[in-house]
């Protein structure tokens, strides 16, 4: 409960903030963000009546996953759209792009096929598979965030020496904010797939929705320097 709760705090006040930062409130980053933030909360809240009122209907099923693919793509998605700030490649940006596609029609579609047929059925044989593949989807998304935040640090190192000449020690210090925030980002990730493997499903679904609202701070921060340091 307690991580479910500032889960939901963490996405509402990055609602807020996007809200009052971009005053042209369109493009890719804007709603990817929105989507992300309001998937968090939607996932906490179906998460936590399907696991305390122990309520295995359809519907709260079908609450959680929706709030889990905006969560998680949403996320994804928003990272991909930042990184043309850095790289200056289109064809890694498009591979990226890509690899968010695949790892949703790979990971997200089948573990929700499984966990419709288990509770529809009921056969105890499902269980075991779909275990998992929950542990197969948190792999990948940590996998898939990793490659993201490794491109924008190695990117930004490489990419923006030129700027980082002419901002000097400012520069500098910029560099170092975001390459800690995205080691930051990468480590909760690594404990979201650690916690999955050892099988803690009550404490996952408010922990997860916790690193996710944590990782989408340090997003809009990493975000914020990088303008300031480019502009």
């Amino acid at each position: 409960i307690v991580f479910a709760s500032i889960a939901c705090y963490n996405s509402l006040e990055i609602i807020f903030w996007i809200f009052v930062t971009f005053k042209n409130r369109h493009g890719l980053y804007f709603w990817s963000m929105q989507f992300a933030a309001w998937g968090t909360i939607v996932n906490v809240a179906f998460g936590i009546i399907y696991v305390y009122l122990k309520d295995p209907s359809i519907g709260w099923s079908v609450g959680i996953f929706i709030g889990l693919w905006a969560m998680t793509t949403g996320q994804a998605v928003a990272l991909y759209s930042r990184l043309h700030l850095v790289v200056i490649d289109s064809r890694k940006i498009r591979w990226v792009l890509y690899m968010i596609i695949a790892t949703f029609l790979v990971l997200h579609i089948p573990v929700m096929a499984l966990f419709y047929a288990l509770i529809t059925r009921g056969d105890p044989r499902l269980y075991h598979p779909e275990q998992v593949y929950i542990k197969l989807v948190a792999t990948g998304l940590s996998v898939q965030e990793f490659i993201i935040c490794g491109i924008y640090i190695y990117e930004a190192v490489c990419g923006l020496k030129p700027v980082l000449a002419v901002k000097g020690r400012a520069g500098r210090q910029v560099i170092l904010n975001l390459i800690i925030a995205n080691g930051i980002v990468v480590i909760v990730n690594a404990t979201v797939m650690m916690v999955a493997f050892a099988k803690f499903r009550t404490i996952a679904v408010g922990y997860t929705a916790f690193c996710y609202s944590l990782n989408l701070k340090l997003e809009f921060y990493a975000l914020n320097k990088l303008l300031n340091l480019v502009q």
